[in-house]
């Protein structure tokens, strides 16, 4: 397990809330990012898709953007998840 912490703090603590997809785990530091892990989990009450977004990977050590993984066009059920590998 690891934790990650950050000394940015956002402006507004709403702006961080999001009421339709979330990053409900994430799972990195296993010597590569080909070994890293993110789960999706649509909170809505409605389905929702995930055309057009994107993840992007952001090294230890603050290099972000080296690696862009773009989402599959497809939509996720209310309360159900979706695992990038």
């Amino acid at each position: 397990d690891r934790t990650i912490s950050t000394d940015r703090k956002p402006k507004d603590d709403a702006a961080m809330v999001s009421t339709t997809l979330v990053l409900s785990q994430v799972s990195g530091g296993n010597g590569t990012y080909a070994n890293d892990w993110v789960e999706i989990k649509n909170v809505s009450a409605s389905s929702q898709s995930l055309n057009g977004l994107a993840l992007y990977y952001g090294s230890a050590t603050g290099l972000f953007g080296a690696g862009v993984f773009s989402l599959p066009n497809i939509s996720i059920a209310p309360g159900k998840f979706y695992l990038v590998q």
